[in-house]
Parts: C-alpha cells; structure tokens; sequence
C-alpha cells in the first residue's frame, strides 16, 4: 500500500532587541519501531511465567514537536512546549487472567501528549564555581483504547530538576558534578516512582603542560537512580525492579607530543568551470 506523508519543519527567530531573542520551532517526523518487535515470535522467561511477543501490526508513530523559546543574554532561557506522538509504541507488560502468565509486547497507543515548561539558567561564584540549573514541568497524557480488555486514558503531572555543576581548585584540579530529581511519572498503565542520581568526576592535572591526567569517575553515588516500576492498574499487579549499579571508573593517560593540523591541498575546483 502507496500512501504519502507530509513532515513539515519550520523554526523562526526574532530579536526583538540586543540581548533577547525569540524562537519558534515545529517539527513532524516519523518514529519506526525496532526490527525484533515487529516481528512474529514468543520468547519465555522466568520459568515459562513470562513471554516476550513480537507484533507485527505494530505501527510507526507519527510525532509533532512544538516550541517557544526566549533566550535572555545567551544565558537564561525559558521554553514552552508540546509534544504530541500518534501511535506510539511502548513495551508494556499484561498479567492475563485466564492463566498465570505475564507477556510483554509493543503495542500502539492511541496518543501520547506531553505539554511543558522548561527554564534554565546558569550560576556562577567568581572563575572557580560555575553552575546550570535546569526545571521542567511536564503534563503528560497516555491513551490506548484498545490495549487488551484494559483500556486506559492516564494524565500525571511531574517535574525534573537538574544540576551541572563544576569546581575549579587552583589550575591542577577540576570537580564535575551532575545531579538530578524527578517526581513520581507514568508511562501507559505503568507507575514510575521518584528517583534520582549524583555523579562526579574529579580530574588532575598535575603537569603544567596538561599532558598527563588523573580521572576518577562515579555515577549514581548514592544509588538511588534505580527505577522500579509499578503497575497496578484494575487488578495488574506487577513489580519490575531495573537495578543499574553504582560504577566507579579510574584512568590515567598521558599525551605524547603535541599535535599538529596537517597540511592539505586546496581543492581543484577548475575543472568545474565559471
């Protein structure tokens, strides 16, 4: 089957006066599920508990991003925005009643809408503490009218704060650290608890040329970044526990020689003509 797509793309900017400036963007594009999900397999698991379906009437979604942005000073930004996706696909798991068996497949939802704000700006302490705070606030609405015999239409309200952060002690020694919090989310008839994570990284310069440097690295310190999903929705019951880990990474590298750009020709363009 033939069948033709418009995607359009525009993006607008106004600078109403020195320092401020305006941009609207719109974006259509087409999002195409992996290549395993749309086919026609069952995988067990869990003893023969759990099954992994393939689908093969999964559907593409067709996505439409729409934004409002004001930048104040190339530095503090504020931005509107909506983004609506038609027949997204999401992995999303059913507990049958019939029998004791949990599938899990790709399935199309109606729509999935998120309407937003989002506000950035940076705060620094002299030439040794810079700082970028980032907030959203999403309003999200799922719908699927045809997901099993569990329909659903589902909005929730949650935010995201951010935080990059970095310290320069003397000349030698840098401290990155990157944080962020998220209130309770949704993701179809799947409740997302609040989570969070802290990484840093602490690099050493010890050689006044920077050549050699000492990087140690930690992600989610105090391991909180963990994501166990719930879904009880109209007698579901069932808790998946996706535990990342703490990882504590060490590296040393030194440069030899310095680096140098090499010398190219210029492009004989004459054989183009005039």
């Amino acid at each position: 089957m033939d069948e033709w797509n418009l995607f359009p793309t525009l993006s607008i900017t106004y600078l109403p006066k020195a320092g401020h400036i305006i941009q609207f963007d719109l974006d259509c594009d087409r999002d195409y599920p992996t290549y395993w999900s749309v086919k026609d397999f069952t995988t067990y698991n869990a003893g023969g508990y759990g099954k992994i379906v393939g689908n093969p009437t999964l559907k593409p979604s067709r996505d439409l991003s729409l934004s409002l942005t004001y930048i104040l000073h190339s530095r503090y930004v504020a931005s509107l925005f909506f983004n609506n996706s038609k027949d997204e696909f999401r992995q999303l798991p059913y507990q049958s009643d019939e029998k004791k068996e949990m599938e899990y497949k790709h399935v199309n939802f109606d729509y999935v809408n998120q309407v937003g704000l989002m506000l950035t700006t940076p705060i620094n302490i002299g030439n040794w503490w810079q700082n970028r705070l980032t907030f959203t606030g999403v309003y999200q609405n799922d719908k699927n009218s045809h997901f099993y015999d569990l329909p659903f239409d589902r909005s929730k309200w949650f935010c995201q704060a951010q935080w990059n952060g970095t310290f320069l002690f003397g000349k030698h020694v840098l401290l990155n650290l990157d944080a962020s919090v998220r209130t309770d989310a949704i993701q179809g008839i799947i409740d997302i608890p609040a989570s969070g994570y802290l990484n840093a990284a602490l690099t050493w310069k010890p050689l006044k040329d920077d050549k050699l440097q000492l990087k140690a690295y930690c992600n989610d310190i105090f391991e909180t970044g963990d994501n166990h999903l719930h879904d009880t929705y109209r007698g579901q019951h069932v808790i998946n526990n996706m535990y990342f880990g703490r990882i504590f990474s060490l590296s040393l590298t030194y440069r030899f020689g310095g680096y140098k750009a090499k010398q190219h020709e210029e492009v004989d363009t004459s054989r183009f003509g005039k």
